[in-house]
C-alpha cells in the first residue's frame, strides 16, 4: 500500500504516428519558402545585380567625377591662356621666353648652373 504522500507518474510517451497530410504539407512550404530566401539573399549579395555590384558602380562613378572635375579645371587654364595669347602680346614673349629660350636686343642672357656636390 502506498502513503498518500507518493504519487506514481506514469509518462506516456508520444506515439510514433505518422505526420498529418497538414503537417507534411506545412514542411514541404517551410522547406520552399527556405529555398527562396536562400536563393534571393544569393542574388542581392552575389548574383548580378547585387549589392557588391551597386558599390563597384558607384565607386567608379565617383573616379569619374573626380576625373571630369580635373579635366574641367584643366580646361579652364587653357580657356584663360588662350583667351592672353589672342588678346595680348606679353603672354606670347613670356612663353617664348620659357619655351623657346628668346632674348631680346640688347639683352644679355645668364645661364646659371648649379654647382655638382
Amino acid at each position: 500500500m502506498r502513503s498518500g504522500n507518493e504519487a506514481v507518474l506514469t509518462a506516456e510517451l508520444p506515439s510514433q504516428e505518422e505526420p498529418s497530410s497538414a503537417e507534411r504539407l506545412m514542411k514541404i512550404l517551410f522547406g520552399f519558402l527556405g529555398f527562396v530566401f536562400i536563393v534571393l539573399q544569393y542574388k542581392l549579395w552575389l548574383g548580378e545585380d547585387s549589392v557588391r555590384t551597386l558599390n563597384i558602380l558607384e565607386a567608379e562613378v565617383q573616379a569619374q567625377r573626380d576625373l571630369n572635375q580635373d579635366l574641367e579645371q584643366r580646361n579652364r587654364l587653357v580657356e584663360i591662356e588662350v583667351l592672353d595669347l589672342k588678346n595680348g602680346l606679353e603672354a606670347v614673349e613670356e612663353r617664348a621666353r620659357s619655351e623657346l629660350g628668346m632674348i631680346e636686343k640688347g639683352e644679355t642672357f645668364y645661364l646659371l648652373v648649379p654647382q655638382k656636390k
